[in-house]
């Protein structure tokens, strides 16, 4: 490893020595899978810099760290065709990023260590909870996500929009879909609306997708039903509250209730959970409430870890196993 380093620095310098003194107008410096006998952090810190060069340089690769310190508009993927007419290549240079989108995704990259590249397909979600349940599902489902090539991301928010660039038909064209929560509330006019439904048309519009018009024409004309369909066929799957509500609401209160005692939550907690539990119907807003600080007490990913065993398919909310086939769809052959 240490001997591949010190001959590409020595021949970084010697290319730029006879640059400098006009010996050659320029050099394309290619390097076929520099990753052998190095290990991830040095992979990152020698090519960080590397492929920064003003000089061109042509790397291939199949270390997702190296990728994840690459410029993103450099980058270019190599893709089996589905029709089977050998590789296709895509590249991000049609996405039109804005720059600060720019240094957003590079940053994404970096601290993902660029997983996304190299997915057969992606499975865009907001945070760490759907990080641990949405494999733990689609295991249950008989669809294990690594046999598909399936990488679940998250975009540790709601803008999902850059990522829908990313991925999308401008950019590296690699099938994804998105699980959102619904995240319904009262507006200033008393008027019940989803935030995550008006996730599905940004996100439409940042692709330039042709569903745009009808999908802006039904989130503007209140027809939630319609545009739940219009969603999931642009690939977005919104659910009907938030996820952990959803879980809750769709029959794993008792698995809640085991979770926070596993958790050793205080007696407060797990009593109010069980009362919860007990009632057996939809939560209310001033549960739903109790239910997310417990949540946010523990942190959603660390109850979501342990609830992951306990997932029962027959009771999960529709949206994400409608998202899981969904994808399965979208990478089999």
């Amino acid at each position: 490893g240490v001997s591949n380093i010190l001959y590409l620095l020595l021949l970084a310098i010697e290319l730029e020595r006879k640059e400098v003194a006009s010996e050659r107008a320029t050099t394309i410096l290619a390097i076929e899978e520099p990753e052998a006998h190095l290990h991830p952090h040095l992979q990152r810190l020698v090519f960080r810099d590397f492929l920064r060069r003003e000089s061109p340089v042509i790397l291939t690769t199949h270390s997702p760290h190296i990728a994840s310190v690459a410029p993103l508009r450099s980058i270019m993927l190599l893709r089996e065709d589905q029709t089977g007419d050998g590789s296709k290549g895509t590249s991000t240079k049609e996405a039109n990023f804005t720059p600060q989108e720019t240094d957003d995704l590079e940053r994404y990259l970096d601290a993902t260590r660029a997983e996304i590249l190299f997915a057969r397909g992606v499975i865009l979600v907001e945070g760490a909870a759907e990080i641990f349940l949405v494999p733990a599902i689609a295991a249950k489902m008989e669809r294990p996500l690594d046999e598909y090539g399936v990488t679940v991301c998250s975009v540790h928010g709601t803008d999902f929009a850059p990522y829908a660039k990313l991925l999308g038909l401008s950019g590296l064209n690699i099938p994804f879909v998105i699980l959102t929560d619904g995240d319904w509330y009262t507006s200033k006019t008393k008027e019940r609306l989803s935030r995550g439904l008006r996730r599905a048309v940004s996100v439409a519009e940042a692709m330039a997708s042709p569903d745009l018009a009808g999908l802006a024409a039904l989130f503007k004309s209140r027809q939630w039903e319609k545009l739940y369909k219009a969603a999931a066929n642009v690939g977005v799957f919104v659910g009907a509250k938030t996820l952990e509500v959803d879980l809750f609401d769709n029959g794993h209160d008792q698995e809640f209730v085991e979770t926070f005692k596993e958790l050793e939550a205080s007696t407060g907690v797990v009593s109010a959970i069980e009362a919860m539990a007990s009632s057996h119907t939809p939560l209310t807003d001033d549960n739903i409430e109790i239910l997310l600080n417990a949540l946010e007490r523990f942190g959603k990913g660390r109850v979501a870890q342990r609830l992951a065993g306990k997932i029962a398919i027959d009771r999960c909310p529709d949206y994400l196993k409608a998202g899981i086939e969904g994808i399965v769809r979208l990478v089999s052959p």
